[in-house]
């Protein structure tokens, strides 16, 4: 991406992906916490194309980990930590980022 774009455009989509993070993790959280299954489903959707478009491969682990512990029955309390966790390490991952960083004026 930084090859075909500016390094304004880089900032706001990672701007973007930290935020829809955070916001996955907690719409998922929402979605267990009401029992809606189909809301589980499509959350955890969204995050693991979030972390497929930075390339967070831990993330999508996760997000697949949960969906197989969902479809088989089990702990999803703990398969939601784990993924949180990952979602958290993206969110971290993002803020070192040169492009997230703020713009340093020249001395």
């Amino acid at each position: 991406m930084r090859e075909i774009t500016t390094p304004a455009a880089v900032r706001q989509f990672l701007q973007v992906v930290h935020a829809s993070l955070g916001q996955g993790v907690d719409s998922l959280r929402a979605a267990l916490d009401a029992g809606d299954g189909f809301g589980t489903i499509d959350a955890v959707h969204a995050l693991k194309n979030e972390f497929v478009s930075i390339d967070f491969a831990a993330g999508v682990s996760a997000c697949e980990q949960f969906s197989e512990v969902q479809r088989r029955g089990g702990d999803l309390a703990a398969a939601f930590a784990v993924l949180a966790a990952e979602a958290a390490a993206a969110q971290a991952a993002i803020l070192t980022e040169p492009e997230y960083l703020p713009a340093t004026e020249p001395s």
